[in-house]
């Protein structure tokens, strides 16, 4: 049998030091992503929220316009918090501007929603007819439903 020689020696402090550097480097470039992505998280929070009031928004003034019972919804500038009507300890303001014109016999409305640190918004437009399928609130329509602002 041939003796077989044994490697005890180890790692040396020269091994473990680059080892610890190349963690490190690993380490810090995972956590310097954090950031980033906690932005684009907020960002895209408030796009959602302010997509949420644009469509609410342009569906019941849509409603109102449809139904010929109803008056016709106006222009209006509203201030909406994120958490619902009243303001909480962090809410983000969102201004929900909506335009109603009329073209010819239909509507065109507009729905922009801003908020601070984002003076562009975003907006969408439908044109919507009155419909008599739709009617509903009429004096001459029994049991018939609230008119939407």
């Amino acid at each position: 049998m041939l003796p077989t020689h044994c490697n005890n020696r180890g790692l040396t402090l020269l091994e473990v030091i680059v080892a610890l550097v190349i963690l490190m480097i690993g380490i810090i470039g995972t956590l310097a992503v954090f950031p980033q992505g906690s932005k684009l998280t907020l960002q895209s929070d408030r796009i959602g929220r302010a997509a949420a009031l644009m469509h609410q928004n342009l569906e019941q003034a849509q409603l109102a316009i449809m139904n010929c019972c109803c008056a016709t919804p106006t222009n209006s500038t509203t201030n909406v918090y994120s958490s619902g009507s009243t303001w909480q300890s962090g809410d983000l303001p969102f201004t929900v501007q909506r335009t109603v014109a009329a073209v010819g016999s239909m509507w065109r409305v507009t729905v922009k929603v801003t908020w601070p640190g984002n003076t562009t918004g975003y907006s969408e437009s439908i044109v919507v007819s009155n419909q008599e399928f739709f009617k509903s609130g009429c004096s001459t329509c029994p049991g018939a439903i609230a008119c939407i602002p």
